[in-house]
């Protein structure tokens, strides 16, 4: 069943890309006299078919990983080797996902800006922008622009990762005055990836659900006890020095610096912890050191 599944998002993936590659080529062969009339209705499918590939490739990407889980080629294969041999599928199903979506948000933008150009050329009629009167200033109407690929770093679910994933992300996307509720769910969900992307795996993609689908992040992640517990807990995990070496030494004392770092965004006094953190510190150290 989950095959039969996957190959119909497959072959309707595959549309999708047929249909945006047929945009491509009526923009690239574009004739002014002959084919200005005929843009909004291209411009009108291009933002459907966004809408339904980012639909498909989130579906794709959870049935692949059904596809892994169940594979029964595996079940005889130790649970150590398994369970690493499932972190390495899903990690390069997530990027496989991920560059998929870049690609094809990337290639969405420049035909939506091209259609929109064409529109709004010099051969457009009043129908199309009505002129302002005379006694009245133009106002001024938002520009969309070609969007940069934005270096959002993916999440996963992992409480650590949170809060650095969130204060970027509000910062690169949502306080983004060039971009709309869309394009904020959408750069989200291409952020996404394994537990994280299947909390808002079943919210459609319009722009109305995108505050919703933040708001799940949040319900699911922003809990502070649990941040907090996971970064003294992983103070704790900090791998001992084996021998005195500058770069092992380094290392220890970078881990206890950003985790202490993070517990002070939380709202965590750390300074106060002094006597405790130099113990811990002292116990990861090699006897020479």
């Amino acid at each position: 069943m989950v095959n039969s599944d996957l190959r119909k998002l497959t072959k309707k993936e595959r549309q999708l890309r047929d249909m945006v590659e047929a945009i491509q080529e009526f923009v690239n062969e574009y004739q002014e006299g002959r084919d200005r009339s005929s843009v909004p209705a291209r411009l009108k499918k291009l933002d459907k078919v966004y809408d339904l590939f980012c639909d498909v490739r989130a579906d794709i990407e959870i049935l692949l990983e059904e596809c892994d889980t169940d594979d029964e080629e595996s079940k005889d294969v130790p649970a150590a080797v398994r369970e690493q041999t499932m972190a390495a599928k899903v990690k390069q199903r997530s990027e496989q996902n991920s560059k998929a979506l870049k690609t094809f948000i990337q290639q969405y933008f420049r035909l939506k800006a091209s259609l929109e150009g064409f529109m709004h050329g010099p051969g457009s009629s009043s129908q199309l922008i009505p002129a302002p009167p005379n006694n009245a200033p133009a106002a001024a109407s938002p520009m969309r622009v070609k969007l940069p690929e934005l270096e959002i770093p993916t999440f996963r679910g992992s409480l650590m990762e949170w809060v650095t994933f969130r204060d970027t992300f509000k910062t690169l996307i949502v306080d983004n005055p060039h971009l709309t509720d869309i394009d904020r769910f959408t750069y989200l969900r291409t952020s996404l990836a394994g537990e994280a992307l299947q909390q808002i795996a079943s919210i459609d993609l319009t722009a109305d659900n995108y505050s919703i689908a933040w708001r799940s992040l949040e319900s699911r992640y922003e809990n502070k006890k649990l941040l907090v517990k996971s970064h003294i807990d992983a103070l704790f995990a900090v791998n001992p020095m084996k021998k005195e070496s500058f770069e092992a030494l380094n290392h220890v004392i970078g881990e206890f610096e950003k985790h202490l770092q993070m517990l002070t965004k939380l709202g965590e006094d750390t300074q106060h912890w002094s006597t405790l953190l130099a113990h811990m510190l002292a116990s990861k150290l090699d006897p020479t050191t």
